[in-house]
């Protein structure tokens, strides 16, 4: 067994060219796991080690602070989480609250994304004039969804929000499906739409801490002025 893991780990780190970070990355979720360090915050650190994994491996550019971003299907705050204590200021949009401890840079809106819609642009707007930004507003920086729905689903409440994106803004989203065998047909699918909004190839990955039916899309958005 261990030889096995250790060949996976090998295989992995083969395709991002860093074999110790990914190493040391598993080896401490796996000694987190054992020693019980997630608790009663399991599902959250179980969805911090998919974005950290994101960051690790570099396939989006490391998180800078003020970075504004957005995250959709936020609950229970694990890619919040993540990405706050990096700096980035994290506006989160999920009807069940959010089980991380409250930070100064981070806003909770406890609806469905479908209704956060007015009064995330109104505190855009807010933002914008209080920082005597442009005149268009404050942008995203990144949209990230990790909600338990349809891939294409999520991508449509992602739609919704690219008005509020600056151009080249990164989406990260992940694919999620009950069945395995229906798993590549929804990433394809998923990625065809994507791409028809996307200025660069739709990066699709799987991420060593997903499960087997989870695949993790990153595409850089080309906004229309």
């Amino acid at each position: 067994k261990r030889k096995k893991f250790c060949y996976a780990v090998r295989r992995a780190d083969a395709c991002v060219g860093a074999f110790s970070p990914v190493e040391t990355f598993l080896r401490r979720r796996k000694e987190e796991k054992l020693s019980g360090l997630a608790g009663r915050e399991e599902s959250i650190c179980r969805a911090r080690y998919k974005m950290e994994e994101v960051l690790m491996r570099g396939l989006i550019k490391p998180i800078t602070p003020q970075q504004l971003v957005l995250d959709i299907g936020a609950a229970p705050g694990g890619w919040t989480a993540a990405l706050s204590e990096l700096g980035a200021r994290v506006i989160s949009v999920d009807p069940a609250p959010l089980k991380i401890s409250p930070t100064a840079n981070v806003l909770h809106f406890m609806c469905q994304a479908q209704n956060a819609l007015e009064p995330i642009q109104a505190q855009l707007q807010a933002r914008s004039v209080s920082r005597a930004s442009q005149a268009a507003g404050q942008k995203f920086d990144m949209i990230v969804c990790d909600a338990n729905i349809n891939p294409r689903e999520a991508w449509g409440l992602v739609g919704m929000y690219l008005p509020f994106a600056c151009n080249g803004c990164k989406v990260v989203l992940t694919c999620k499906c009950s069945r395995h065998h229906g798993l590549k047909t929804e990433v394809t699918q998923t990625v065809e739409i994507m791409q028809q909004q996307c200025s660069e190839p739709v990066i699709e990955t799987h991420l060593l801490s997903g499960t087997q039916n989870e695949r993790t899309l990153i595409g850089c958005v080309e906004v229309q002025a």
